[in-house]
């Protein structure tokens, strides 16, 4: 008798080590391996002061580009927990991010930081600081990289296709249609020049190319408003191009929206604003200053600007001026007791710059590289909602950014993505443990019924 409950008492010892190796074995691979970087990796400062105009870089071919930020947060009064918010690069039609990097200093005038997805398209950090005395600066950076990939339109440029009829468009496209505060599509002029534009013709193709000849003669100038209409009547600089152009598309009955987007050809800018119009059987195209533009890495895009976003152009923004939609560049959400100052050409105000950092020779696999920069990216976007970090999943995007062709590129990023999938408890790992734990339990029983048993 005594040689079986010494063998029940081995049985349940070896049962309680196999749990606590493998929960350890674990906790291991999921808490502590993760907090153990690799090799640190340095990448270039690409937001050092800069003078405007700078020289072009312009991107000829897929490949990797960078987009950053550089803004300096200054109080106007003495003010309690003050906040700004500004969108950051997208995961958008051909890019997706592969790397985000967001620095404050000094560090410790920031209270929290949240970043989330704002609708559809847009993700946005909200940073609140502690209080900031009157005269007090904080600067705010950040550093994104992301991955580009070609465009096909196919035959657009030959075809001859008809503008649709309303009922033909996709539901989620017809928001775009709509009149707004600063894209007065109903305005009598905006009608009046749309129709001219048009002709007797229904051919969308030409109606863009009129559309964009239409937009090179308009004069560059300062107006008290970017909307549509005073761009007919005073010219303007992007925003009010954008604005006026996607009018004239909607008013002839073509879906247009705005991109808030940085030139990849322009290292100092700030926020540069484009539209896209909408081809039924080819989707969104982008419109150039020569029509349609087939370049989908001349831009990083940063926002994708919803109507509502239109309409609010007027009444929230503190530091952009009117016309300039809401939330597509970086806004105060504490009102003009701070004001934000671009540190890459302070003379200038230009807080945004942009440019290539490689391209890719062989793209052969580029179709491979964007789906794994999809997961990995959307796994970042997951750890930085919930608070999580996986560095070691961060040290390999950041080494991504380097690599000068695709299959390296490829191989990395794969080491990125095994980080984020291998950084929490394996659901196959918590399978043996549950199993593990239900044999103890099991076995406890079994010698408790057998001893209750006993004459």
């Amino acid at each position: 008798m005594k040689s079986m409950i010494s063998k029940t008492r081995k049985a349940y010892l070896l049962l309680i080590v196999m749990v606590v190796v493998t929960g350890a074995s674990m906790v291991y691979e999921s808490v502590v391996k993760d907090t153990i970087p690799d090799e640190e990796v340095e990448l270039p400062d690409y937001g050092t002061e800069k003078s405007f105009p700078a020289p072009i870089q312009r991107m000829l071919d897929p490949g990797i580009a960078y987009a950053v930020f550089r803004l300096r947060i200054v109080a106007e009064e003495d003010v309690e927990e003050p906040q700004i918010a500004f969108p950051i690069p997208l995961e958008f039609e051909n890019q997706v991010p592969l790397y985000f990097e967001l620095r404050f200093d000094p560090e410790d005038a920031v209270k929290t930081v949240v970043t989330r997805k704002r609708d559809e398209f847009n993700w946005i950090c909200e940073v609140t600081f502690h209080h900031l005395n009157k005269g007090d600066a904080v600067d705010v950076k950040w550093d994104g990289f992301v991955l580009m990939r070609d465009r096909d339109y196919g035959d657009i440029l030959s075809e001859k296709i008809e503008v649709a009829a309303s009922e033909d468009l996709p539901q989620d496209v017809m928001v775009w249609l709509e009149s707004t505060a600063s894209v007065q599509a109903d305005h009598p002029e905006i009608q009046e020049t749309a129709k001219r534009l048009r002709g007797s013709g229904n051919d969308v193709v030409r109606i863009c190319n009129g559309i964009a000849e239409f937009l090179n003669k308009i004069e560059f100038g300062d107006p008290q408003s970017t909307d549509a209409v005073e761009a007919l009547h005073e010219g303007g600089y992007c925003t009010s191009y954008a604005n006026l152009g996607a009018a004239l598309f909607r008013t002839n009955g073509i879906p247009a929206r705005i991109l808030a987007v940085y030139p990849t050809l322009a290292p100092v800018l700030q926020t540069h604003y484009i539209v896209q119009f909408y081809v039924s059987g080819h989707g969104w195209v982008t419109l150039s200053s020569e029509g349609v533009s087939d370049r989908p890495y001349d831009y990083v895009v940063a926002a994708v600007v919803s109507p509502e976003d239109e309409n609010e152009s007027f009444d929230k923004s503190f530091w952009s001026g009117r016309g300039v939609p809401w939330m597509s560049v970086p806004e105060s959400l504490s009102g003009p007791e701070i004001s934000g100052h671009g540190l890459i050409d302070p003379q200038w105000d230009c807080d945004h710059g942009g440019g290539p950092v490689c391209e890719f020779d062989n793209i052969d696999h580029m179709e491979e590289a964007f789906a794994l920069t999809q997961q990995v990216w959307n796994h970042y976007l997951e750890d930085i909602t919930t608070g999580k970090e996986t560095p070691r999943a961060l040290a390999a995007q950041k080494k991504a950014v380097l690599c000068t062709n695709l299959d390296e590129y490829i191989e990395v990023m794969n080491q990125a993505e095994n980080e984020y999938t291998s950084s929490s408890i394996p659901f196959r790992g918590l399978l043996i443990v549950a199993l593990l734990v239900a044999l103890l339990v099991l076995a406890i029983w079994e010698h408790f019924r057998q001893k209750s048993c006993r004459p």
